[in-house]
C-alpha cells in the first residue's frame, strides 16, 4: 500500500487528521522535507512488527 504523503508544513496543519488516518484507517503517513521523504507516522501494530523483526 502506497504511504499518504505530506509535507512538513501539511503535516502540522494536519496533524490530528494524519493520526486518524493511520490509527483508523490503517493508512501510513510519508513526511516530506525539500520533496525527499523525512520520517513515517505508522501504527503501533506496523510498529511492534517492525521491531520484532530486528529484535533477533
Amino acid at each position: 500500500m502506497e504511504p499518504v504523503t505530506y509535507t512538513v508544513q501539511d503535516f502540522r496543519k494536519n496533524l490530528a487528521d494524519a493520526v486518524g488516518q493511520v490509527q483508523h484507517g490503517g493508512k501510513t503517513i510519508q513526511i516530506t522535507k525539500n520533496g525527499k521523504p523525512a520520517a513515517y507516522l505508522i501504527s503501533p501494530d506496523d510498529f511492534a512488527r517492525l521491531a520484532g523483526a530486528t529484535a533477533d
